[in-house]
């Protein structure tokens, strides 16, 4: 019998205020994936056939494109912070969003995860969609050389600065593309743990969000159409959750709450940078 963990805020003996802590439900949230919410996952044995999205709009993580690569459901001192986690060992999952969905010029997505290795001799992916120019507009992975990746407009490819050192793990790994139609500029910027390592600008739109391929969790798809080729760049490690917010330009507030939200769940606090407003406390409503 599986007994679902208790709140991040009785594991860290913390008295939530009379308002509450604050979760990604007081913000519209475009997919939101927790692992750690026994509620959400459907189980075959300890195999993770799907992982409900909790943001209502049915963009659920799942793995039916190869059914050998579905991930696993470990719990206790085997996950993250003693919470329900997915353990990945060369397998992937993807969200079920493609097409006139996913035609986002801005979206914003933080990942918690711990892989086995921060500097894997094969890459190891948080996130990556297709073959070269449908990549989501780009992939965030860990590599030999560090954490890095890559970006796609519609104007060409930039690549996302090298964070080769004080790399964390477990951490909260974030990338926050901001389009701005006026301009036609781009906006990138990479964090782990609130701590930005990438930042650029430059002339284009996110490439091919419009694609049929969906965006691969733990992996990528080596096909730009959706059902040939197969899944390359395989995580090996611990996946705990996923927020994905699109269509605005992420407040300070909003993107603070998110990090001190998931660091403090996920045991990761102590990773956060001096000076940010949830270092001591998590975020409450």
């Amino acid at each position: 019998m599986r007994v679902t963990p208790f709140s991040y805020l009785e594991q860290k003996d913390v008295a939530a205020p009379a308002g509450g802590p604050w979760t990604p439900a007081e913000i519209n949230t475009e997919w939101w994936h927790d692992v750690s919410d026994s509620s959400t996952v459907t189980l075959s044995g300890t195999t993770i056939i799907k992982i409900n999205d909790k943001s209502g709009n049915s963009y659920d993580l799942l793995q039916e494109e190869d059914t050998a690569k579905r991930p696993s459901l470990v719990t206790g001192a085997s996950g993250i912070n003693n919470l329900d986690t997915m353990r990945m060992d060369l397998e992937c999952m993807y969200v079920n969003w493609s097409g006139t969905a996913a035609d986002h010029p801005s979206f914003n997505m933080f990942f918690v995860c711990q892989p086995d290795d921060t500097t894997p001799t094969t890459n190891n992916a948080i996130i990556r969609r297709g073959n070269s120019n449908a990549s989501l507009g780009g992939t965030l992975r860990f590599q030999s050389s560090g954490l890095a990746g890559f970006w796609s407009l519609n104007t060409g490819d930039d690549s996302i600065t090298l964070k080769s050192s004080g790399i964390l793990s477990p951490s909260v790994n974030e990338l926050l593309m901001e389009y701005d139609s006026g301009t036609n500029q781009s906006q990138l910027r990479a964090y782990q743990d609130a701590n930005k390592f990438s930042d650029w600008t430059n002339t284009g739109i996110p490439n091919n969000l419009t694609d049929d391929v969906r965006p691969v969790i733990g992996g990528a798809y080596n096909s730009d159409t959706w059902g040939s080729g197969n899944f390359a760049d395989l995580f090996e490690g611990l996946y705990g959750e996923i927020v994905c917010v699109v269509d605005t330009n992420i407040t300070t507030d909003t993107q603070q709450k998110i990090e001190g939200y998931l660091a403090w769940k996920w045991g990761t606090e102590g990773n956060l940078p001096t000076g940010h407003p949830y270092k001591s406390a998590p975020p409450t409503t």
